[in-house]
């Protein structure tokens, strides 16, 4: 397991880099993103409401108004999910490289001795991030900043993170398995 050192180093680029994806969204103005949203909810409703021209205008207004919503918010929670997991990585790989074994049994124990310090290290940062990109929002014309969107957040950052932990726990436990077949 050599090669932890240079994983702390990928999941750090991968945190900036999905940091910098996250401010280049929060930087479009409100017209541009509520385009990109709008282009999402026609291809949604050509798929699952083909004849959505049949309904009166108020009606169609109504259903992709919605529609735009739920997209949006699946966005907030998805990017966030995504920054949570790259946080986590970056944290859980940057205590693993100090310890550079080819031991799984050390990996593991390290791994569940931390994993509590490294799930809530990296929801603070990402809700910290959430409330930096809100504030941000306030400045781009047509955007303002919610609350809501920073609750959405955390809870994508939180539910990304406990999807790592978890994939990481099965991952280690199967290491260990292979290597102790009685364990």
């Amino acid at each position: 397991m050599k090669h932890i050192k240079h994983l702390h180093y990928i999941f750090l680029s991968l945190t900036v880099l999905w940091m910098i994806v996250i401010f280049t969204f929060s930087a479009q103005n409100g017209e541009t993103s509520s385009g990109i949203s709008a282009v999402i909810a026609d291809f949604i409703t050509s798929i699952f409401i083909p004849d959505l021209e049949e309904y009166d205008i108020a009606r169609q207004q109504d259903i992709l108004d919605t529609l735009t919503f739920f997209i949006r918010k699946a966005a907030h929670f998805t990017e966030y999910a995504l920054l949570g997991v790259f946080v986590f990585m970056t944290a859980i790989t940057f205590i693993w490289k100090k310890l550079i074994t080819d031991s799984v049994s050390e990996y593991s124990a390290i791994f569940h001795s931390t994993r509590l310090k490294c799930c809530i290290c990296s929801l603070a940062f990402s809700c910290l991030y959430a409330i930096s990109d809100e504030l941000h929002q306030g400045f781009v014309a047509d955007r303002t900043p919610a609350v809501r969107d920073v609750f959405i957040d955390t809870c994508g950052a939180f539910a990304g993170i406990l999807l790592i932990c978890y994939m990481l726990s099965l991952y280690l436990k199967r290491k260990l398995a292979k290597k102790h077949p009685l364990l």
